[in-house]
């Protein structure tokens, strides 16, 4: 479940530009909400996404938890350019969201484990450090 939230955090809207463009054509399918269903877009848009873009969702978990370095993210510009190579940039987008940092926040305390923790992650939020 921890890495299910971290999951449903970078397929939220504020990070689709992390996303090559051609897998929008497919997102969600023909269930169509409303743009300002935070909650539901947090729990439900893992499930809607295509099959590429939890790919790229587990990619940017990857990055944020430190399991992929920065070099080897930069190798992977070509594939998708503006794919962040640094967690601090994917923590700074969330960011601008407070609402979904903090929802985060409370969904990862809920999951902790002796290996998969907030202690783990790489650049923690500022907001959370001092929890």
């Amino acid at each position: 479940m921890f890495m299910l939230s971290l999951m449903r955090a970078v397929l939220m809207p504020c990070l689709h530009h992390a996303y090559p463009k051609f897998i929008f054509s497919d997102w969600g399918g023909t269930d169509v909400y409303s743009r300002d269903a935070f909650y539901i877009q947090f729990y439900q848009e893992v499930f809607r996404a295509p099959g590429y873009a939890r790919v790229g969702a587990i990619y940017l978990c990857g990055v944020v938890m430190g399991w992929i370095t920065e070099e080897e993210a930069r190798s992977t510009s070509s594939e998708g350019y503006f794919t962040p190579a640094r967690a601090w940039h994917i923590w700074e987008v969330m960011g601008k969201n407070s609402s979904l940092l903090t929802l985060l926040g409370a969904e990862l305390r809920c999951y902790e484990t002796k290996c998969l923790n907030i202690s783990s992650l790489a650049d923690i939020p500022a907001c959370w450090r001092d929890k």
